[in-house]
């Protein structure tokens, strides 16, 4: 699927079309982040301020059920953001509407998504620190940038000095 041509309103050179996704692959793309970042979150403030008890395995009840969220979750969302990669990524790369949120959001979640899947590998405990805090800021930094991009979506271009 390409982005469709148009002409401008006065009949000048092509101009390509924004193609934006689909209202059930917004639907699927905000759950699954909404899922990711608040059992991502859940687990951070579970981990790092909640006392953990002496005698307990895990820090608080819920945390067991805040990781499988987010261990579910997590793929879920890496197979939909790549399914939209056809349809909406690859279309609008070159465009210069959104270029540098709709870039830094694809590159956050990348460092994101793979700082994630990393802490299953058998690192020194040194680099797995570095991981954690890497996919923890990252996190952080994806969920407001993705609602930039979105929140801008509609805005109008900007032209330049009008007569």
């Amino acid at each position: 699927m390409t982005a469709l041509s148009t002409r401008d309103s006065k009949g000048g050179k092509p101009r390509r079309r924004l193609i934006s996704i689909r209202p059930w692959q917004r639907k699927w793309l905000w759950w699954m982040v909404y899922l990711c970042i608040g059992s991502g979150v859940g687990i951070f403030y579970l981990k790092y301020f909640v006392e953990k008890d002496f005698f307990s395995i895990w820090v608080h009840p819920t945390h067991p059920w805040f990781i499988a969220i987010h261990l579910i979750t997590s793929p879920i969302l890496i197979l939909v953001v790549g399914s939209l990669m056809l349809f909406h990524v690859i279309p609008n790369f070159r465009e210069r509407d959104h270029f540098w949120s709709g870039n830094f959001a694809l590159a956050t979640f990348l460092i994101y998504s793979i700082t994630g899947m990393f802490l299953f590998f058998l690192f020194p405990e040194e680099v797995i620190v570095w991981l954690k805090w890497t996919h923890t800021i990252s996190g952080f930094v994806f969920f407001p940038i993705l609602a930039y991009h979105w929140w801008t979506r509609h805005e109008p271009k900007k032209s330049a000095k009008r007569a």
